[in-house]
């Protein structure tokens, strides 16, 4: 509090009691407005729900900082598509792709996933994901 009331008298020479009171509020406003603008930034990136790989229009929410419910829709029409995997339990890892289809589109082939199963290609493009977030090039997705 001295380092206030001297503040005071050596650049207005006076002080009153309540100029404590007004410079910690004014203070306590700049602390607070700094952490919104700060919390606000760090939570830019749940915008960014939505983009496109393999050919796939992939979306997804946020639980807290985690992803969820990602999947893949239609290029087409925006459907959700559906995985046959049966072809990724092969023993040899060239062979293995999950392939994605689309009842509304006539049962179309969409998109095929090399390497996996479904789950495979879930944790595939969750890695991506995370990656464009912690590398801010998420921005750059935005739509």
């Amino acid at each position: 509090m001295e380092v206030i009331k001297s503040f005071y008298i050596k650049n207005f020479s006076f002080f009153e009691t309540w100029m404590i009171w007004a410079t910690v509020l004014v203070l306590f406003l700049v602390i607070v407005v700094i952490l919104f603008i700060f919390k606000k930034e760090q939570e830019d990136f749940k915008r960014f729900t939505t983009f496109n790989r393999y050919g796939l229009i992939w979306k997804w929410k946020y639980d807290r900082e985690q992803i969820a419910s990602l999947w893949c829709y239609c290029p087409d029409c925006g459907s959700r598509l559906i995985c046959d995997d049966e072809h990724s339990r092969s023993g040899v890892l060239g062979e293995k792709s999950a392939f994605f289809i689309c009842n509304a589109c006539g049962e179309n082939e969409k998109g095929k996933v090399a390497g996996g199963d479904r789950n495979h290609v879930l944790r595939i493009v969750k890695h991506e994901i995370y990656k464009l977030i912690k590398s801010n090039q998420y921005k750059e997705e935005l739509i």
